[in-house]
Order: C-alpha cells, then structure tokens, then sequence
C-alpha cells in the first residue's frame, strides 16, 4: 500500500473507470474565499484550508500497519477497490 497525490487517485480513477478525471488546482486564497461564500463559519475556514495545505505538501502521505492492527487484515489497495467497483462507479 502506498500513499497517492490527488493527481495520482484522478488518473487511477480514470483509468479504471474509462471517463475523464482531472484535479482542479486551486489557491488556497480560492478554497478559503469558495468556503465563505458556501456559509462555512469563518472560524473553522483555517483549519479546513490547512487540511488542504497538508495534503499538497504531502505532510498527510503516511503509510502506517494501523488498518492491518486494528482490523486484522491487510488493506484493499485503492486501485482493486476501483476494478471491484468499476460498474458502480462508471454508472
């Protein structure tokens, strides 16, 4: 099991899936302003962009054994997930 970017899911996805699939990039000026105008409370705005920021950076890309710890079994890779599922999701 390996840690993907968004970039790496979209193409995955669309791989799997035979449609298109793209990340759309945006600031973090762009999520936070799109958050604001959706009527999140501005308080929790920050934090939700910081989420944001951390992925870009990678600083959420850890693999750890805790699925495989706490359930007993080993994780279904995302893209076996994807073929097992490709009708459901191609529909």
């Amino acid at each position: 099991v390996t840690a993907l970017s968004n970039d790496e899911v979209a193409a995955l996805v669309a791989a799997i899936t035979g449609k298109p699939l793209r990340t759309v990039h945006i600031t973090d000026e762009q999520l936070a302003a799109g958050m604001k105008a959706a009527g999140l409370p501005e308080g929790v705005i920050p934090t939700l962009v910081s989420f944001d920021t951390a992925i870009r950076n990678g600083d959420l890309a850890v693999v750890t054994g805790d699925v495989t710890r706490l359930s007993g079994r080993e994780p279904t890779p995302l893209k076996s997930f994807l073929e097992a599922n490709r009708a459901a999701l191609a529909g």
